[in-house]
């Protein structure tokens, strides 16, 4: 509901949306949780991956980032997003909608990049579970992305 939030993501009006909505070539998805302890450790290293991709002009608009907040309320969201700083859109999940679209169970934190292809469909180009490391781990997944440019 967040209007410069919804402009990040090129979204327009309010209520649900799909991924493939989001107007971006790459979508890079991190399943988190506010009571996550390493979801907090890895808060300054996906805004810094964030800050990398909003300075780097041949991505800035083209790769966004959504966190999904998962069994958090928005309330529980909303504080994950204050208390670590985090500039990108961090969507409450409390009724796990994403977990339930999964065969598999997911674990918090997991990172997933997606590619939206032209039909508007999504195609899973790298998923990693658990701590990122370094922000150049995950900014290397990134197709486009080159550290000399």
């Amino acid at each position: 509901e967040d209007r410069a939030e919804q402009t990040y993501l090129g979204l327009s009006g309010k209520g649900t949306f799909a991924l493939p909505q989001v107007n971006a070539r790459i979508v890079i998805v991190e399943i988190l949780s506010m009571y996550c302890p390493i979801c907090q450790k890895d808060a300054p290293i996906i805004n810094e991956v964030y800050e990398a991709l909003e300075k780097k002009p041949a991505l800035k608009g083209k790769v966004k980032i959504v966190g999904v907040a998962a069994g958090n309320t928005p309330f529980e969201a909303g504080v994950f997003k204050k208390k670590f700083d985090v500039r990108f859109p961090v969507i409450a999940d409390d009724d796990m909608q994403f977990q339930k679209i999964s065969q598999d169970r997911i674990l918090t934190p997991t990172f997933m990049v997606l590619k939206v292809d032209k039909g508007k469909t999504l195609k899973l180009i790298k998923v990693h579970v658990g701590m990122i490391h370094k922000a150049q781990d995950l900014l290397e997944a990134i197709p486009g992305y080159s550290k000399g440019r």
